[in-house]
């Protein structure tokens, strides 16, 4: 009976401050999903710099990279970014198995791989280039694999 007591003040707090609670994954990976939020703001600034400089959808499908012997474009590869970051990650940390995290990692890696053969790519304005390289730096700043895997075996352990 406490604890619902404990929670209806802990939300009327929230309500009176005018703030939401943090959701479940923002309270078990609350690095991760900081870094979330950080790169989907930093692939925000590569979109809004590549429009600055006439870069619209189909202009960055005209900028190609070779990746491993695969032709990929610009637009794919920060489509697929973003739909990592927005999307299958978040939805990864809500619905949690033993290797959601080993996965996030893996597409992280993939997706570093990519960003750093498009900042090579001779074709961007420096503008564009700079943005895309921060990107990166972003990408690889992933918080420790081991924390996030430390939440994953408390959340298994709990049920």
């Amino acid at each position: 009976m406490f604890k619902y007591i404990r929670a209806f003040f802990v939300a009327l707090r929230y309500t009176l401050r005018g703030e939401t609670m943090p959701s479940s994954v923002e309270r078990q990976f609350p690095t991760l999903t900081a870094w979330l939020q950080q790169t989907e703001d930093q692939l925000r600034q590569v979109y809004q710099t590549a429009a600055a400089h006439n870069l619209d959808k189909s202009a960055r499908q005209q900028i190609t990279i070779d990746a491993e012997g695969r032709q990929l474009n610009m637009e794919t590869i920060l489509s697929g970014l973003r739909f990592h970051i927005t999307e299958e990650y978040p939805y990864m940390l809500k619905h949690l198995t033993a290797h959601s995290v080993t996965a996030i990692y893996a597409a992280n890696m993939n997706d570093q791989f990519f960003v750093a053969k498009l900042a090579q790519a001779d074709e961007l304005p420096a503008p564009v280039q700079q943005q895309i390289v921060a990107l990166k730096a972003q990408l690889d700043s992933i918080p420790s694999s081991t924390e996030a895997q430390q939440s994953v075996d408390n959340v298994h352990a709990a049920r």
